[in-house]
């Protein structure tokens, strides 16, 4: 059956069909495959709200003192991180109270601790502070996998605007971070990367 279709035309479906299946593994999303109920909801709905949720965030942020815009920017980490430390509370059957008996100083320093909170709370910072900054499509990704790219791997090749925001004094990241392939290629052949492979 193949012999007889234009050969032109199956390197078409063969190339629009692997662009869908890299696109459905990195999004869980597919446009081709449909299933009832969708295996995942359309992601850019997600990435819709998160920009959108920025922005407020910032517009609320900017009028509050120095002080409580800290304190602010630990309480929505802790709350954004809750359910998944309540739930490691319960496995380990440590108390609620014993959690909450750490106090403030003690919550955040346990907050501090995790490398992503770390970089979300720096991110948050960061965002607030550079009225510049315009939340984009691609923020709720850049945030949750270019994030643990650069906080648990020993080098990351992401995007510019990221990269600036990570580089910005109050982060220590785990990876060297770079803009350009070539950039690893040289970090790999003057052996920085040679114990990481």
């Amino acid at each position: 059956m193949r012999t007889r279709v234009d050969p032109a035309r199956v390197a078409a479906v063969e190339a629009a069909g692997q662009r869908d299946f890299e696109e459905s593994l990195l999004t869980g999303y597919s446009r081709v495959i449909r299933s009832s109920p969708p295996l995942f909801p359309d992601p850019s709905r997600y990435a819709a709200n998160f920009s959108r949720y920025l922005e407020q965030f910032r517009a609320n942020a900017s009028v509050l003192d120095p002080a409580t815009f800290d304190r602010a920017i630990y309480a929505t980490s802790l709350i954004d991180s809750l359910d998944a430390v309540n739930e490691v509370l319960r496995e380990q059957r440590i108390p609620a109270d014993d959690f909450e008996a750490l106090g403030v100083d003690g919550i955040n320093r346990f907050l501090q601790a995790q490398p992503m909170r770390r970089l979300d709370m720096h991110l948050r910072r960061q965002f607030v502070a550079d009225r510049s900054l315009k939340a984009k499509p691609g923020d709720l990704n850049d945030w949750a996998y270019l994030g643990v790219a650069v906080m648990y791997c020993h080098a990351a090749v992401i995007e510019k605007q990221f990269a600036s925001l990570v580089r910005r004094p109050g982060l220590v990241t785990r990876a060297t971070v770079m803009t350009k392939l070539e950039d690893l290629a040289a970090w790999l052949a003057d052996g920085s990367g040679s114990q990481t492979f």
